[in-house]
Parts: structure tokens; C-alpha cells; sequence
């Protein structure tokens, strides 16, 4: 992570320590929907397969196919996740996705949580890196994340190296605590 510091005439590479609150984020040994995830909206097919973004991890497939495919409603399909956390703190959560804004752009939804950031870098090959920081006001915090903005258009998208860290900025993908 690059934090500016004018004392060294530029910046400075700085690396957080910091805790990956996603079980098994590599998703190895996971099938179906990851077991951190929950299943969102009828018709939502989930699958763990071999394409990542990060060597050595899989990612969470998330396919639907609409029958209009015309984006002329809301679709509420996606996935999800939902988690105790501490009331007042501030969360982000980050990961490598694919194919979430090939007609609109990706729906980030938080229930029990104010959004304070939102970000995106599109990191090569169809991958973008997403980070989303939230300030917790209630428990439980569920997150909805939807392709194409929530519209009724069939969608194939990945997740990959999940991670959700309890601090206002997202670090580089770790798998547990450094």
C-alpha cells in the first residue's frame, strides 16, 4: 500500500499488518457456494473454479441467465455475505473480480452499514481489483454484491481473494493474519 510521506521526497512503500476476516479465502477444498458466502436470489448457480486472479487460489462462479436479459427490472441476484461485526468500527472488504460491469456497473448494497468508499482499478486480462469501505451502525452488517447494477441481465462473474480487514483501507491479499 502506498501512502504519501513528504519527508522522503515522494512516497514510501508501507505494508499494514493485518487480519484476512474471510474464512478460507483462497477457497481451496470449498464447491458449490463458498462457505463464507450466502446464496442470493433464485436461479443463482454458484460454483468454485480454478480461474484467479491470485496463484494458488480459486475463485466463487456466480451464473444466472434471465429470461428477458433486457435489464428493464431489478434483478436482486448476486451473493452475499452477513456478519456480526463491532458497532462504530470501520471495515473494508476487497477482492479480484470478473465480468461484474459488463452492461452497468457492479451494485454494492450494505445493510447496518454506511458506505464511506468505494474504488475500483481495472488490474488487467477482464480483472478488477473492487474495495469498498463501510462503517458498521447495527448488527447483523449484510452485504449485497450484484452484477450490472442490480438490472435483469444474465451475468457470469467470479470472486476472487476475498478479504474483509477491519481498518478504513484495504491491503494486499493475505490468507489469515501478517
Amino acid at each position: 500500500t502506498l501512502r504519501p510521506d513528504g519527508r522522503f521526497g515522494g512516497c514510501v512503500a508501507v505494508e499494514e499488518g493485518t487480519e484476512n476476516l474471510v474464512d478460507n479465502p483462497t477457497m481451496l477444498g470449498e464447491t458449490g457456494i463458498h462457505s463464507w458466502f450466502i446464496v442470493y436470489g433464485s436461479g443463482v448457480v454458484y460454483s468454485i473454479v480454478d480461474e484467479a486472479y491470485i496463484s494458488g487460489t480459486k475463485s466463487q462462479r456466480i451464473q444466472y441467465t434471465s429470461a428477458t436479459n433486457d435489464g428493464g427490472q431489478y434483478n436482486n441476484r448476486g451473493i452475499r455475505f452477513s456478519l456480526e461485526m463491532t458497532i462504530g468500527e470501520t471495515y473494508t472488504f476487497s477482492f479480484y473480480g470478473k465480468n461484474w460491469e459488463e452492461i452497468h456497473p457492479i451494485s454494492w448494497y450494505p445493510h447496518n452499514a454506511t458506505t464511506i468508499t468505494q474504488k475500483k482499478e481495472n488490474i488487467g486480462d477482464g480483472w478488477v481489483r473492487y474495495e469498498y469501505t463501510f462503517k458498521v451502525n447495527d448488527n447483523p452488517v449484510s452485504v449485497y454484491i450484484r452484477p450490472n447494477e442490480n438490472r435483469d441481465y444474465s451475468f457470469d462473474a467470479l470472486i476472487s481473494a476475498p478479504q474483509l480487514e477491519q481498518k478504513p483501507f484495504a491491503t494486499s491479499f493475505v490468507d489469515g493474519t501478517r
